[in-house]
């Protein structure tokens, strides 16, 4: 399976466009943003919950991909009758990918920023490490620094 976020788009496009790929490809991205929310710290039960926790530190259009993202999610898991079109998991993808990339650009951003105030160069060159890579953040620093 592919555990890519943003290349489980074209997994999903190079397919049929079977109903259980364009789940797998839903599910995982918002997977995905939740996570990332929950890893800046905000709290709440589902993304809806999770954004309105992050309140005003969310920009706008993020926070609207985000919720795109939750509704789409939810009707895909909870409604029978929901069906998704190509155009539909395209432009689904699509704000996924914007959210997971802005959410990581924010997560390396905190810990470059926590990394200045623990230690100088050495941490700054991990945190832009983590960001390059894309590890989780505060996984990473904990691991390097110990804590």
């Amino acid at each position: 399976m592919n555990r890519n976020p943003i290349g489980g788009l074209f997994h999903v496009l190079s397919g049929a466009g079977s109903t259980e790929k364009a789940y797998g490809t839903v599910l995982s991205l918002s997977k995905t943003v939740e996570s990332q929310l929950r890893e800046l710290g905000y709290g709440g039960r589902g993304i809806h919950a999770l954004v309105t926790s992050a309140g005003s530190d969310l920009p706008i259009d993020v926070a609207g991909a985000c919720r795109k993202v939750a509704t789409i999610r939810n009707k895909l898991v909870h409604e029978v009758e929901f069906v998704l079109t190509r155009a539909e998991l395209i432009s689904f993808a699509e704000s996924a990918n914007f959210v997971i990339r802005s959410l990581k650009e924010e997560i390396a951003k905190r810990a470059a920023a926590e990394a200045k105030t623990r230690g100088g160069k050495s941490a700054t060159k991990v945190a832009s490490v983590t960001a390059l890579f894309g590890l989780a953040a505060a996984g990473a620093a904990a691991f390097l620094f110990g804590n």
